[in-house]
This record gives structure tokens, C-alpha cells and sequence, in this order.
């Protein structure tokens, strides 16, 4: 089977089955990877009893990956020179076996896997981080059934941006015409937050830092999107304060990066709106800001705000999501689809441009 794996420094020199390597520099240190041969994995259905074994179609990667390679590649250099691990954390593929206790799976079933976060019910979410093996043992509980009008490339990205995003808006409990803001809309919690309230009859705005094709974003039922400069925070935009001030603020604000929008939300609800965060844009190094809380948190307390955690979801919103992109109602955003892994680590990782998902086809 062939695998797509984090690796040692020249790692090509001294493992005989590489087809291909590269590395990309991130955060001042050089990530290695390479795409190789390995042994198939083994599985035995009288071991196995409750898993099965999945042969991958496609796999992609999330912005919580950069994270875990950095500290494997760390870990990697660090040992023998043909150390090396898979990684990525989202996948599709068909089924090549099953343990002795499936019933519900068979052989030959497209899937993709099911993310589903939900401690009470000993659910711990993601099933791997080396989704990158073409064949790779996974428990039932962690896959689901493939629509049939889903492609393998579309399967490899949809998990993780479609169960989280549904988890939050069935949170947030939204009336018709209620009007939420989506912050750093290139990323793909964003993008699928927009294609998913667009069926609510959502007024849906958007903030971003960076040049887009507004035209696009508007032809997927985004009413405005604001620009602004990081240094200046959002309510620098004059034609976004004076919304706010016009209306009152937002019912609700979708955000993927707290530790970069938060305090600047706080003030742009209105009067028991409700926020939303799934992730922190700064997950490699600490990042001190001083702050008065006194002042800042005065907005949540005074206007009586609902502030919401979320991890992923739960299995019903990942149906849901599956329900809805079956019926023609949840539109997937595809940057690319590659079999080079060049094109797909510097499209994944390196890119600002990239707009919608980064997919790996074997």
C-alpha cells in the first residue's frame, strides 16, 4: 500500500520504495514528507471483531494538522533515518474487510469517516491522524455511508468542516431572517457555514482580511462581506459599524478563530446574541495580548450574551449534513484534486490563496 508520511531530512536516500519526497518550510521549521510503499496492513477478522479494514480513496488534510507535523517532524528528525508517520484526518474509501461482529457494514460500502464528539456516549471524535494510509483498520463507529451522488473527492473533505458546522447552528437555534456574521471566511468552517444557512433563509455576512472574489461568495448567498486590516480590528470597517449601529448587531457570530476575533464579537451582538467558536488561529507557539477584561467582557455581561464552546459533532449532525448535500441543499467548496503530493502539501499548507478543500486522490 502506499502511504503519504512525514519523514527525516534526505529521507529518499535510505528508503529504497519512495515515489516521490519534498519538504515546505512552516513557522521557520522544515516539514519532510514523502510518498512511499509499505507492507499492506494486516487485518484478521477473528482479531478485529468490531472494525473493518478501508482501502482509501482520498484523503485531506485540516488546519489542526500543521500542529500535529510540526511536533512529528520534530519527533521524526530527532530519530533513525527512515522514521517516518502518516498523517491527515479526514478520508473516503470502500471497505476491503470486516470483523466477525459487523453487521451493518459489508464489503464493497463507500465510506467516509464520522468524527462524532460526544463523551457521555464514550465518543471521542476524530478515529485517526495518519488517514493518509491507503489501507488502514477502523472502528464501525467511526465511519458512515456514502450518499450516492458524493464523490470520493468530496467524501475526503466533508467530515470534519460539515459536522462541526451543523453542530453549531443546530446550537445556536436561529430564526428565519436572523442575521449572523461569519469571520476569516476563506476558512472551510466558514465556507461551509455559508453554503449550510443558506437554506435557513439566513442573512449571512462576512469578514475578511484579504483579497476574494466577492462575486462568488455573494452567488452562495452572502449579503456583505467586510473588509478590514488586522492591526485595526473589524469595527474599524465604517460601513460594518454603521450595520451595527443601524440594527443593533448581530443575532449570531460564527467563528472559527477565537483568539483572533472574540472581544471585537462581544461588541458587535446585539442584545442576547448568541456566539460560536470551533478553533484558535494560533495553534504553533503563545501569543501574549494584554488586555483590561474589566472593559472588554462589560458587552457580555450588559447584553446579556450566550457565549458557545463546540468540538465537531455529534453523528445525527453529520447525517444531517449528509441528508442535506444528497437533496442538492449543501454545496462543497474543492480548491483542488491532486495525486502529486508537491501540489497537495503546498496547496494544503502553504497557499493563501486556497479556497475550499485540498484533496489527495490515490
Amino acid at each position: 500500500m502506499k502511504q503519504l508520511v512525514i519523514c527525516p531530512n534526505n529521507f529518499h536516500k535510505h528508503y529504497e520504495d519512495t515515489f516521490s519526497y519534498g519538504k515546505l518550510k512552516f513557522n521557520g521549521k522544515d516539514i519532510n514528507y514523502a510518498l512511499i510503499e509499505t507492507e499492506d496492513t494486516y487485518f484478521n477478522p477473528n482479531e478485529h471483531v468490531d472494525k473493518v479494514l478501508i482501502r482509501k480513496k482520498a484523503f485531506s488534510c485540516n488546519y489542526r494538522d500543521l500542529s500535529i507535523l510540526l511536533l512529528q517532524s520534530e519527533r521524526i528528525n530527532n530519530n533513525s533515518q527512515i522514521a517516518y508517520t502518516p498523517f491527515g484526518s479526514e478520508f473516503s474509501g470502500i471497505i476491503e474487510d470486516i470483523g466477525n461482529n459487523v453487521v451493518n457494514f459489508k464489503v464493497g460500502d463507500r465510506v467516509i469517516c464520522n468524527g462524532s464528539y460526544d463523551i457521555n456516549n464514550n465518543e471521542f471524535g476524530l478515529p485517526s491522524n495518519g488517514t493518509s494510509k491507503e489501507l488502514e483498520i477502523i472502528d464501525i463507529g467511526n465511519i458512515i455511508h456514502m450518499p450516492s451522488k458524493m464523490s470520493y473527492a468530496v467524501g475526503a473533505g466533508f467530515t470534519i468542516g460539515a459536522q462541526t458546522v451543523y453542530s453549531m447552528i443546530n446550537k445556536l437555534k436561529l430564526e428565519k431572517k436572523a442575521k449572523v456574521l461569519l469571520t476569516g471566511i476563506r476558512a472551510n468552517t466558514s465556507l461551509f457555514a455559508l453554503s449550510a444557512l443558506k437554506k435557513n433563509n439566513i442573512d449571512v455576512y462576512g469578514l475578511t482580511r484579504s483579497k476574494i472574489n466577492e462575486s462568488l461568495f455573494k452567488k452562495h448567498g452572502m449579503k456583505e462581506i467586510f473588509n478590514f486590516k488586522e492591526e485595526e480590528g473589524f469595527l474599524s470597517n465604517p460601513s460594518l459599524y454603521e450595520l451595527i449601529k443601524k440594527t443593533g448587531g448581530f443575532d449570531a457570530i460564527i467563528d472559527p478563530f477565537t483568539d483572533s476575533y472574540f472581544f471585537d464579537a462581544l461588541k458587535a451582538l446585539k442584545f442576547n446574541g448568541k456566539y460560536i467558536t470551533c478553533g484558535l488561529s494560533n495553534q504553533f507557539d503563545y501569543d501574549y495580548k494584554k488586555i483590561s477584561l474589566n472593559t472588554e467582557l462589560a458587552a457580555l455581561i450588559l447584553k446579556n450574551l450566550k457565549i458557545i464552546g463546540n468540538c465537531l459533532g455529534k453523528t445525527e449532525d453529520l447525517r444531517e449534513a449528509l441528508d442535506d448535500f444528497q437533496k442538492g441543499n449543501l454545496y462543497v467548496f474543492i480548491d483542488s484534486i491532486t495525486n502529486d503530493p508537491i501540489e497537495f502539501m503546498n496547496q494544503s499548507f502553504i497557499n493563501k490563496n486556497r479556497l475550499g478543500k485540498v484533496i489527495f486522490e490515490y
